[in-house]
């Protein structure tokens, strides 16, 4: 087999190995811990949202039951409330997008621990929330400035989460009258299926565009090792 094809075969086997992963070990301790992650940045994501368009946050809930909740006043309502899930997509997608890039991936890794440890300070008010993001927030600091080589992977997972719980989201939409899009619906009048709808084809291009970019680093990299004197190997 050519190098370039067991790179993209190594490509496709990591990728759909770490979503066989999280989808066995969904309801695990493991997975728990990165899904309440992924919850806490739909929250802060909110936060930013409301803050960047002339609103207000007054604290932030995470709990271990992996619900969370935003209290805030002001700010563009249909930003705002989509916020959440777009965010999380849009976090998901660039580290995808960033999964053969080292430093990058250093960068995620600081802007997670920046993100948990200044929104717990400022806003994160129940117990669970604050212990959580604090030990959190320092062990992805930790990470940022040790270079592990395991490091590489944690950001490959909780991209892959974000992608996950999209589709767990989207599912939670149809089964509960009572998520953001229903809220976002209320306040807008635009029916809850075309937000959420919006929302996942959204996510969905997001998500293309990262594997498609993703994809291309990898042929890039094998091109970039084929030898020269034997274009065929």
């Amino acid at each position: 087999m050519k190098l370039k094809d067991n790179k993209k075969l190594t490509w496709l086997i990591r990728n759909a190995a770490l979503a066989l992963i999280i989808f066995l070990f969904w309801n695990t301790s493991l997975v728990k811990f990165f899904k309440i992650l992924v919850v806490f940045l739909h929250e802060t994501s909110h936060a930013a949202a409301a803050i960047l368009t002339g609103g207000h946050v007054r604290n932030i809930e995470v709990t271990s039951m992996e619900s969370g909740v935003t209290f805030i006043y002001g700010g563009l309502p249909v930003i705002v409330y989509s916020a959440g899930y777009l965010g999380t997509a849009l976090i998901g997608s660039l580290m995808i997008a960033a999964s053969y890039t080292k430093k990058f991936k250093k960068i995620f890794l600081f802007a997670i621990a920046l993100t948990l440890l200044l929104s717990t300070l400022f806003f994160v008010r129940n117990r669970f929330g604050m212990i959580y993001g604090f030990i959190t927030g320092t062990v992805f600091l930790f990470l940022f400035l040790k270079d592990f080589k395991f490091s590489a992977y944690i950001t490959d997972f909780i991209g892959m989460m974000c992608v996950m719980y999209s589709i767990y989201d989207f599912l939670d939409f149809i089964r509960t009258n009572t998520n953001d899009a229903t809220i976002l619906s209320r306040i807008t009048g635009i029916p809850s299926v075309i937000i959420y709808t919006t929302w996942v084809i959204i996510s969905v291009v997001m998500f293309y565009l990262a594997f498609r970019f993703s994809y291309g680093k990898v042929k890039k990299i094998t091109e970039d090792q084929r030898p020269a004197d034997n274009p065929d190997v």
